[in-house]
Formats: C-alpha cells, structure tokens, sequence
C-alpha cells in the first residue's frame, strides 16, 4: 500500500547523476554523485550535501548497480571515498539516531538540534531532506511518521514546519548545478529525470562547455532577473526567469536553439530584450505543437481509444499540474488554494467539475479560461453565502433569522403566478427561481430584503442594549473617572495616574479578557478594586514574561524587553510575543530583528582563479590567501580584524563563525595574529573602562584613547556596513539613534563616515589598488553559490 510504502522506504532521493556523454554529446553518461565530484561536474561542497541527504534519508545510492547501501557498506565497496567516511557517518545518526549526551538515548534528528548536538543549518538541510523522501525518521522505531505522529514525539514543531513552509534563501541548503541557485531539497528532486532501467531520481547536469557554464556573474544576474510569462500550452500563466527557461531540463526540445541564442547573448551579438523575445516566441511554438499534436490524437479518437490506464494516467497528470497553480479567492483571500481544491469545493458539483477538467484536457479551455470559471462559480457562492453571514451576524443566534428569512419567503404567496405553476400555490421563494428572474437580479432583491431585515434587528438590539443601560449605572464613565497609580510597564511614570478604563483598554489586555472582566463588574460579580488588582496582575506577568523571552544575541542572550528598549522591535510584537500569538523563530527571522542579532555578511574569505583550470575559481580563508601572497599581509590584517570587530572569524571553507580563540585552535589563524584580533574583538565583546572598570563600547574607547582613532574609525565603519553599531553590553547591535543615546556614536563621527576621504578609507581593493569603506569593498564581493558568503575574488597577476 502506497500509503505504508512510503513510511517503511520513503520516496527515493537524488541517487546519481546524468551527465552528456563525450562520445554523443546527444547521450548520456550515468555516474555516481561521488564519481561526478571527482570528474569536476559537481563541485565538493555540492556533491557532499547531496551524499550527506542520502545517507539522512535511508542509504547511499549505487546509481550504477542499483543498490542501497549502508556508510560503512558504501566506503567499503568504493562508492564514496574514505575522506567522507566520518561526515556521512554523521549524517547518516539522522536515520540510526543521535546519543543524548545526559539521559545515554536514542533521539532523532531534531531533537538533537534542539540540543545544539548538530548545527542548525545542517540539520535543517537534513530534515527538510527526510520530508521531500516521505516523511521524518523516527531512529528508535526505524521507520518514518507522519508529521502528526512527529509532533507528538517531539521530533518536530510548529516552529519548524513554518521554517521549512516559507523558506529563505539561508535556509535552501542545495545548490543546483544548472541553474546556480540555492534550492530546497524539494525544488531539487523536481528538477530530477528518472532513470528509465532503474526508476532511481537522477540530477541531469549540462555540459561544462555549455555557454551556459562560460558566462560570467554580471550577465547572469540580469538573466535571473529578467523574468518571461509563458501565455500558452501547460506553462500558460507561469513566470520563468530567463536563466530557469536557459538552464532547465523542462525545454529540452528546443536545447540546441536556446545554447545558439545564449551563445550570441554571451558574445554580445543580440541584447537581452531580443533574447527575451526570442526565447518566449521558441517555447510559445513548442507549446503550440504539443497542443495540435494533442487535437490531432484527440480527433482520432473515434478509431483509436485510449485505454482506460492512459486515461486514468492523464487525469493524474492533469490534477497533479491543477494542484500546483495556485490563486486566492473568496474567504480564502490572503491564503493561496490551488485550482484543484477549488474544483473540489462544495461551491462546484462533480458534474461541473467533470466538464471543466475535460474541457481543459481536450484542450477547449486553456489554464486562464479554468481559472476564471473556477473563480466565477466561488465566488458567486461566496456571494450568497455572504448575504447570509450578514444576518447571522445581526441575530442573536447563529441560525434563527437566516431560517426565518427563507421561512417568510415560503410563507408568502403573491398572486396571478398560481397558473404559471400548474395550479399549486406558488411562494415568493419559488418565484424568486423562475426563468424571467436571473441569478444578478435574484442576488440583488435577496439582499435588499436581507439587509431591510439587519436594519430591524439592529434596531431591536440597540433598544434592548439601551434598556440593559438605563437598568444599571453608566459602566464607562465610572471606570473613566476612576484614578489608580500604576508602576509597572508602559504605565511606570513616576506620580502619574491613569484611569481603569485605560488600563483595561491597554494593550496588555486581550479582547475576550477585557469582555470577561466588564461582564463579570456589571454583573457584580466582582469589585472595580478587584478588577484593578487582575489588571496589574496581568500586566505584571506579561512584563515578566518579556523578560524571560531570550533571543540569542553575539556572545550572550538578550531578553526581549531588551530589544523593546533598543527601539528592535515595538510594544505590539512584544505582547505578541508575551502572549504566545507570535513564536520567538518568527519574530527573529523578521529582518528588521534579525539585522540587529545576526548583523549581515562581512567579506569571509577569497575566490582566486584555480593553477589546474582558470576557468574555475579555488575558494581559501584570508589567512591562507595572505600566506599564498595573493593578499598582502596589510590586507588580509585588515579584513581580519573587520571579521573579529563584527561578530566572528569566518572559517569559509567549513562555513562555521568562531570566536578568535576558536579560530587559532582550529587554525584558520595562526598565532602570531592572535593578541591583534583578540584586540579588535573586545568592538564585540567590550573594553574596560580603565577609571569605572566598566564594559564600553568601541567608540567610547575610541574617546578615552584607549584605542587608535584610525585604527577605531576602520572597526566602527565596518560594523555599521555589516548591520549597526554594537552595544557589547547587551551584545547585539542598536539603530543609530539607539547608539547616539547610549553614547555609542556621535554627530561627529556620523559626518567623518558619511563624507569619507581617503585617510578614512581604511581598506585596500587587491584588484584596483584604491583604498576603499568598507561598504564599497563588500559592494565588490561575490557571492559563494556553496555557502552563500561573501568573498573576495581577487585576479592574481
């Protein structure tokens, strides 16, 4: 069963990869993901993910002999290399499971990130691959579960199911060979052909002499960014970026066309608007012959059916496309729905829904036409659906005036209409659904009668509410006349009062609370001194909730009524935050957060040409690249201590940020550079203030000398280019106007950076000679497609 199947063996990750053939270039050649790094069509950083999925999500894959295979079984029989005999072992704890270090158990991929027992991103990259193949391992039981059963054995949260529902670019750990973007594993395997003598999912790379391989950065931004709406045949109303309709598998019909039109773009020959236009008209006439292909078989039918497996086929291949086009629509709005659920809806019968899906795989309806007849049909429902919620919402009950409009409908009977029903006695309903009166008008006398109806019952409530009031004293005047002192949270001014209207009113008080409160004083239920004593007490607990809400911050965690203070976020995230309606993941991946936690990316090492292949770049730590001489000992110093002076050393080959004293004992440094970024990292970690023996900043230490104006100027520009000034006492960075508060800046040195001359340029381009900010020489990075850092690709003469 397809349903337990997919439980015990998953549903097949990236096994190999299909590469063309050097004797038909027409052909291919199958290999391994471990043969193809080692004949440079997959890069290491590449290939290693890609094993590294394998073996979190069962087995590694011999493509070739069609077998799983254990790590140890893998290394053993040559499939990977011994080199990645202990990474893979790593990750293949995903599927065998992980050693809680305190309690000696077994536990799974994620709760072992959540013990910080695998780095986050790493493990994300896992998980995310064990959901694409069928579902999360359960390591103690051996199999996978659905994400329910995860939930309630804590190997998964709702945190994370939002992480990977909405993921960013840090969070899309796969690189895709063709097209140079960072995907899901997800939007990788969908990427992937099968292999027709095996059924295993491969990754087809072009050819490395592809022009698409030979253009360079500048060029390929621009093809990323140019984006094509396909206006015809199964693409119809779908957006490409041009390097997606150059580089995917998807147009191989017309691959020798679109290599010929990259090639003259890449030689400057046709401007990208002509290569717009041409490739758009290519796909068009592609579609176009698929589609009269399509009739011609459709209009054979009378002598040549389909059996009854192509047909059911067909339709499986229809609902699969129809599940992935999406729109929004009616009460949905604001939540995307695909077509298919639309069509499934109640609003749509299955007689209608038969001949739409078969007047769309006929070919009679294109995708545009099913969508505005699926949108017409719900929302002419949503239509009348609405009118009825406008009573519900009047009544007192949710079901009493809706029924007694439609009973009072059926109740009255007009005259002269007996005749046209054959003598019966005729309702105004009945009337209402005679041919002479169409739908529009239907709707539009309906909701005049609804809304005549509202208007009474509005009426009624408002002089029943009016009589509840002359019965009892006037609720808010009192409570608005009634003074309290308050000293806690946003109400902490000194011998000011406040109302308990507005303490009730404040944003500390939720609305059901603030009804059940009101209810419970009119009722007598309980005292205005008793409802005060239950407002401070709820502000108090939310005020010490905020505290307890930790954010991880440089060296230290920071509290969230830390970042109200720092002006990071507002008074609404942080009840939100109090009160449970937001996640601490949510609000630390809002941007405007998560620049002044994380900061953004200083420059981590450098890209220089490879001696083997100059075509290719070979990527190395500052460090290494000073010892190679391709950087001067200045330089590279320099870039150095801007990494230590904004958060962390950068190991770029590894992809991990470490402390200085991490970075000497892993050797990313050596030790003669040690006492130097020790000195530019207390910008993060503090100086001391030699007089009060208190932690200040860098540009406090900067005004007591007690560090070089020059060398200070460098390490502050740097900060503010790589997300704000760092507050080392709180240990994240502040606005600006937080840090002119705090004294971590001034009028002054904003100038000095604003307007920088050359004596305050204080890093030097290795390509150009110029001495550069800091923000121009990050402005000249590239980013590296394994990691996503940034680096510095310096031309060696």
């Amino acid at each position: 069963m397809d349903t337990v199947k997919r439980y015990l063996e998953g549903t097949g990750s990236i096994a190999g990869v299909f590469v063309p053939s050097k004797k038909d270039p027409s052909k291919k050649e199958k290999m391994s993901i471990y043969q193809a790094m080692w004949k440079q069509f997959l890069r290491p950083g590449t290939a290693l993910v890609l094993l590294e999925a394998q073996a979190a999500t069962g087995f590694i894959i011999d493509p070739i002999n069609n077998k799983k295979l254990s790590v140890d079984e893998a290394v053993s029989a040559g499939v990977v290399g011994k080199e990645l005999h202990a990474k893979l072992l790593s990750a293949e704890r995903a599927v065998t499971g992980y050693n809680d270090p305190y309690t000696g158990e077994k536990i799974s991929l994620f709760q072992a990130m959540k013990k910080n027992l695998i780095v986050k991103e790493h493990g994300i990259r896992l998980l995310e691959a064990q959901i694409a193949t069928g579902g999360i391992i359960d390591p103690v039981h051996s199999h996978r579960v659905p994400v329910e059963v995860a939930y309630k054995r804590g190997y998964f949260d709702k945190e994370m199911n939002q992480i990977l529902s909405d993921p960013s670019d840090d969070t899309k750990g796969f690189f895709d060979p063709n097209t140079h973007s960072n995907l899901t594993y997800l939007q990788l395997l969908q990427t992937c052909t099968q292999d027709p003598d095996t059924g295993l999912c491969m990754l087809e790379v072009k050819d490395s002499r592809s022009p698409l391989f030979q253009i360079d950065q500048a060029k390929q931004k621009i093809l990323q960014a140019q984006t094509v709406e396909i206006k015809i045949g199964q693409y119809q109303g779908q957006k490409f970026s041009l390097w997606e309709l150059l580089s995917s598998h998807q147009f191989i019909d017309i691959e020798k066309e679109r290599q010929g039109l990259l090639a003259k773009y890449k030689s400057g020959t046709i401007t990208v608007e002509i290569l717009t236009t041409s490739l758009k008209s290519l796909i068009e006439q592609m579609e176009t012959k698929r589609n009269v292909h399509s009739l011609e078989l459709s209009s054979t039918s009378t002598s040549v059916h389909e059996s009854e497996a192509q047909q059911a086929n067909k339709r499986v291949q229809t609902q699969n496309f129809l599940k992935s086009v999406d729109v929004t629509v009616g009460q949905l709005k604001g939540h995307k729905s695909s077509l298919w659920e639309l069509l499934n809806s109640s609003y749509i019968t299955s007689e209608k829904k038969n001949e739409l899906v078969t007047g769309y795989e006929s070919g009679r309806l294109s995708l545009e036409d099913l969508m505005k007849c699926i949108i017409e049909i719900f929302e002419k429902g949503e239509t009348v659906s609405s009118l009825h919620t406008v009573i519900v919402s009047a009544a007192k009950t949710d079901t009493e005036y809706p029924e007694a409009i439609h009973n009072s409908l059926q109740a009255f009977s007009p005259d002269n209409y007996n005749d046209d029903f054959s003598g019966r006695n005729t309702t105004l309903w009945d009337v209402l659904h005679t041919k002479p009166i169409t739908q529009s008008t239907r709707w539009e006398l309906l909701k005049r009668y609804y809304t005549t109806v509202k208007t009474v019952v509005t009426i009624l409530n408002d002089l029943v509410a009016k009589k509840a009031l002359a019965d009892k004293p006037d609720t808010a005047s009192f409570l608005k006349s009634t003074k309290v002192q308050v000293s806690i949270g946003e109400f902490k001014m000194e011998g000011k009062t406040h109302s308990l209207w507005d303490l009730l009113h404040s944003k500390y008080i939720m609305e059901d609370k603030r009804r059940e409160l009101l209810e419970k004083y009119e009722s007598k239920s309980i005292t205005w001194e008793e409802m005060f004593k239950i407002i401070t007490t709820i502000i108090q607990e939310t005020e010490e909730k905020s505290r307890n809400i930790k954010f991880s911050g440089l060296r230290k965690q920071v509290s969230a009524s830390e970042l109200l203070k720092s002006e990071i976020i507002d008074q609404d995230t942080l009840l939100e935050l109090a009160h449970g309606t937001k996640t601490l993941e949510e609000v630390t991946q809002m941007n405007t957060v998560k620049r002044y936690l994380e900061g953004s990316k200083c420059i981590a090492g450098v890209l220089v040409p490879s001696k083997a292949d100059p075509t290719k770049n070979e990527k190395m730590s500052i460090y290494d690249a000073m010892l190679k001489r391709i950087l001067r000992r200045g330089t590279a110093l320099v870039l150095l201590e801007a990494q230590a002076a904004t958060g962390f050393i950068i190991d770029p080959i590894k992809n991990t940020k470490l402390t200085v004293d991490e970075a000497v004992a892993a050797h990313v440094f050596g030790q003669e550079l040690h006492s130097k970024l020790l000195s530019a990292e207390k910008a993060v970690t503090g100086y001391t203030d030699p007089t009060t023996n208190q932690k200040i900043s860098l540009f406090q230490a900067m005004q007591k000398d007690l560090i070089v104006k020059d060398h200070g100027i460098r390490l502050l520009e740097a900060q503010i280019a790589t997300g704000g000034i760092i507050d080392p006492v709180h240990s994240h960075r502040v606005p600006v106007e937080v840090a002119y508060k705090r004294g971590y800046f001034d009028k002054e040195m904003n100038q000095i950076l604003s307007d920088p001359s050359d004596d305050t340029k204080g890093f030097f381009d290795p390509n150009t000679h110029e001495n550069l900010t800091y923000l121009q020489l990050l402005q000249r990075a590239v980013q590296d497609p394994d990691t996503g850092l940034l680096m510095l690709a310096v031309t060696q003469k």
